[in-house]
């Protein structure tokens, strides 16, 4: 599972980073919701969060959340190439 954004920050400038599966891990535990939710009921602040989780993790921001992040940017849209797949919905693969 990945989810890919695009990060525009309030100078103009944008930057591209992917949520993986330790950046999902995280959004239950710090949220206390199923990233099988996220394809029905995905909300600003989960979009928001996974971007900033994931530059966070590969140390490309070393900002706060909130309020310094969130203050940083004008906007993350989701990448269109984003494989928005819940794995909890695809089918269990078998090892061999």
């Amino acid at each position: 599972m990945e989810m890919k954004f695009v990060v525009v920050y309030s100078n103009g400038e944008k930057q591209k980073t992917t949520a993986h599966f330790p950046d999902f891990v995280m959004f239950e535990r710090t949220w206390n919701r199923s990233v099988a939710n996220l394809e029905t009921e995905i909300r600003l602040t989960d979009i928001g969060w996974l971007a900033w989780k994931s530059l966070q993790r590969n140390k490309l921001t070393a900002l706060p959340f909130e309020p310094e992040w969130l203050n940083s940017i004008s906007s993350v849209e989701i990448d269109d190439e984003s494989d928005v797949t819940v794995p909890l919905d695809s089918p269990a693969q078998q090892g061999g």
